[in-house]
């Protein structure tokens, strides 16, 4: 072989390894470095309609830490930007890929159905892409190639009371969705940001253990932790990024990168580790919901989402009078619960009576799950 055609080979070895230098340079220990935080810049610019989205590739080393990355130290959270500090998570869902996307990505189910630890009720706005698609996402994945699928849409969501300040809280979201092939490998990639400041925060709390799923909800303004009181508590931000593709035909890769900034008097008090914990609680109660053992399919959610839906207020409030009783006689020895501002709304188990129709819904559809999950429920 002549010294050209040696030189000639060696250039074209060393081009294949300079193309595939991201997916060489990661490893489960690799913390975020300038490439990703790059990626994740350019991916979060995009939060309006008329945003210019990137191409694939420029969001390579995004994609490819986030496949390989543990998320087990300090070195792999990214940036604070404006959202507030930042973490990154890493989960594992026991189901396929498809139906992992029939589980999260599903019209027919209510939010609060598959994240009950997390979401008190949530509705997507009716010219959202993912209600407007000629077929289920998942039905979509044949048809997947490197050009990807793009869906935007927007979101209201009222969350469970966090476990740091006794607040919950109700906001808008606008999300964007890439459904895409790379490398062969079907990917999702979710990204959310919260869109303006949420609605004041309001007093909740929750009886037992935080994974009863026995959440409580008034309307007066503050936190239940001690010094929060009458604060005027809002969250000023939040962003995400979401990852989701398969592991094998068994399993799901679940990542996030996730910024909070949520405090008073424009101060954020949000620490890492609030932001783990919630993410941690999240999927705890997700994890119940669709586990491969004891959890419900995806037939039984949608079932449980449609014929709650046509309830009226008289047949929710008669459902609902026995787990209220008890919730009543077990909240007056709770040291939160007890409050005057808990039992304004509790005595006498008229808590369902404080609220509103979509509420009443969202409540006892975490009653019937319960129940097909085989957990204690209130009042039997």
């Amino acid at each position: 072989m002549s010294k050209i055609n040696i030189l000639k080979y060696m250039l074209i070895f060393c081009l294949l390894l300079a193309g595939n230098a991201v997916a060489a340079s990661f490893q489960p220990d690799s913390p975020v470095n300038e490439a990703v935080e790059t990626a994740i810049k350019r991916i979060l610019s995009c939060k309006e309609k008329s945003a210019p989205l990137p191409d694939i590739e420029e969001l390579v080393p995004l994609l490819e830490y986030m496949t390989v990355a543990a998320g087990t130290s300090e070195n792999q959270y990214p940036a604070k930007r404006d959202e507030g500090s930042g973490i990154y998570w890493r989960g594992l869902i026991e189901k396929s890929f498809a139906t992992t996307l029939r589980y999260l990505f599903n019209p027919g189910i209510s939010p609060e159905l598959v994240h009950p630890a997390s979401v008190r009720r949530g509705d997507t706005f009716p010219d959202s892409g993912i209600l407007n698609l000629p077929k289920p996402l998942w039905e979509l994945l044949p048809e997947l190639g490197k050009t990807p699928f793009v869906l935007r849409g927007e979101e209201y969501e009222e969350i469970t009371p966090d476990d740091f300040s006794g607040s919950y809280y109700a906001y808008k979201m606008k999300n964007l969705v890439l459904f895409f092939k790379y490398q062969d490998t079907p990917m999702l990639l979710r990204v959310s940001w919260q869109d303006g400041e949420s609605e004041k925060g309001r007093k909740g709390a929750f009886l037992g253990k935080y994974d009863d799923w026995d959440f409580v909800f008034t309307n007066d303004t503050g936190g239940t932790a001690t010094g929060l009181g009458w604060l005027s508590t809002y969250m000023y931000g939040s962003a995400a990024l979401m990852l989701y593709y398969p592991l094998d035909d068994r399993r799901t890769g679940y990542v996030m990168f996730k910024w909070l900034n949520a405090g008073w008097s424009g101060i954020n008090v949000v620490n890492r580790s609030h932001i783990l914990s919630g993410a941690d609680r999240n999927f705890a109660g997700m994890r119940e919901v669709i586990s491969v053992d004891g959890g419900l399919s995806v037939e039984e959610l949608e079932e449980i989402t449609h014929d709650t839906a046509y309830y009226d207020r008289l047949t929710l409030l008669i459902l609902l009078a026995p787990y209220c009783q008890e919730l009543d006689r077990l909240s007056r020895d709770d040291s939160v619960l007890r409050r005057s501002e808990f039992q304004k709304i509790l005595s006498g188990g008229k808590y369902a009576a404080s609220l509103n129709d979509d509420e009443l819904r969202a409540l006892y559809r975490i009653i019937v799950l319960k129940r097909k999950l085989g957990k204690p429920v209130l009042g039997g």
